[in-house]
């Protein structure tokens, strides 16, 4: 099994990732095969791709709860077309969670 985290920087919004890991999954040419959650991660969105027709599925995870977003391959579930995409991925994904805008607390208005 191989699992890569992507870090998820401090002070962004929990409500952007899903959207983000869908339009980079899409980019990368990945199909969705099933869309849930993961009993073990109370809350927890979870995702399996394909590269189409090919064999391999490509496990996703967002756990707001402990802001942690992961890739998962497990054993016998593995391609070369999956393994090829991982980096790029991985890349992708930690950059487009960068780039969200930092979340401001609530400022009081001076009057």
């Amino acid at each position: 099994m191989l699992t890569v985290d992507i870090p998820v920087p401090p002070a962004r919004a929990e409500a952007s990732v899903p959207p983000i890991v869908a339009q980079i999954c899409a980019n990368a040419g990945l199909v969705l095969t099933l869309a849930g959650t993961q009993k073990r991660y109370p809350g927890s969105r979870h995702w399996h791709y394909r590269t189409g027709p090919q064999s391999g599925t490509l496990e996703l995870t967002w756990w707001p709860a402990q802001r942690r977003l992961w890739l998962k391959v497990a054993a016998g579930r593995t391609s070369a077309a999956i393994e090829d995409l991982l980096p790029r991925l991985q890349a992708a994904l930690t950059d487009a969670l960068q780039a969200l805008p930092v979340l401001v607390a609530d400022q009081p208005i001076e009057r």
